[in-house]
């Protein structure tokens, strides 16, 4: 889903992004701003070409890149936005 260099995947640890080409994983959690870090299975939507939905056990995740939050984590930003619905 969301571009075919990247692979997201909701887990039971959060959310996580898996770039294709570097073989690399970044898990994103609650301190991202996502609604909890346990996702359910088959809960994903593709709701455009920018924006992705994740279904957890406490709500709504989306993400995209129309967001204008950045997020930040041990005092380096990301790219990523994440809004808890």
């Amino acid at each position: 889903m969301y571009n075919p260099n990247e692979l997201w995947i909701g887990t039971n640890g959060g959310l996580s992004r898996f770039r294709i080409a570097e073989e690399q994983f970044t898990t994103f959690d609650r301190q991202y701003g996502l609604q909890g870090n346990e996702f359910n299975n088959e809960m994903a939507r593709k709701l455009s070409p920018d924006e992705l939905l994740f279904g957890g056990i406490n709500g709504a995740t989306r993400r995209g890149n129309r967001s204008p939050e950045n997020l930040y984590r041990a005092g380096a930003a990301t790219n990523e936005s994440f809004i808890h619905l």
